[in-house]
């Protein structure tokens, strides 16, 4: 990067630092499709990258306060992609290895809750959570999940930005999960009526 470049970077830096949305925005533009092709790369996942590019830059607004203390932006954003990638996939890993344990335990059950729901019960839980869920959830879920929109189409469908997309999309799920455990139905239940 040449002194220019360095300079101009500074002051937008700072005016971030101050609480410029208009500066974050310019900061966002410029290095968003850096964030998202390394992160793609390290996950090997779009949908990761879009998650950890909102995760970063929400990480980048809320230490906004801290940003003098950045001497060289790109190295600094490298390691907070880098960090944040390699827990994402930590957290992913650890989830897969629970799962795997609770499919396990739930193979060997002998009475579990799963085993004595049909397809029919757990298809109607599903259906009770998505009813309960706001409308504008509700329906984010049916395009996301159930129609298999990207989030950017179901954006541009209900006029709203990916952001606020992914956000529903996000507690809509959180609500589902919860609902499921209302019933003391187990993750396998969720998933088996969440995909099927």
């Amino acid at each position: 990067m040449n002194t220019d470049e360095d300079k101009n970077e500074k002051e937008l830096l700072a005016q971030i630092q101050y609480g410029s949305q208009l500066a974050f925005r310019l900061l966002f533009e410029r290095y968003h499709p850096f964030v998202y092709a390394f992160s793609r790369r390290i996950t090997h996942s779009e949908e990761l990258a879009e998650e950890i590019v909102q995760d970063v830059f929400l990480k980048i607004w809320l230490d906004r306060e801290r940003l003098n203390t950045v001497d060289h932006f790109p190295a600094y954003l490298n390691r907070i992609v880098r960090n944040h990638c390699f827990n994402v996939l930590r957290k992913l890993a650890s989830e897969t290895k629970h799962m795997a344990e609770h499919l396990v335990g739930f193979e060997e059950a002998d009475h579990s809750t799963v085993e004595n729901l049909d397809y029919k019960d757990v298809k109607r839980i599903l259906d009770e959570a998505v009813e309960s869920l706001p409308a504008q959830q509700k329906r984010v879920y049916q395009l996301c999940h159930q129609e298999g929109l990207k989030y950017e189409e179901a954006a541009e469908r209900l006029n709203l930005s990916p952001q606020t997309v992914h956000a529903y999309m996000k507690e809509a799920l959180r609500k589902i999960r919860a609902h499921f455990k209302n019933y003391a139905v187990s993750y396998v239940a969720f998933f088996m009526a969440l995909f099927s």
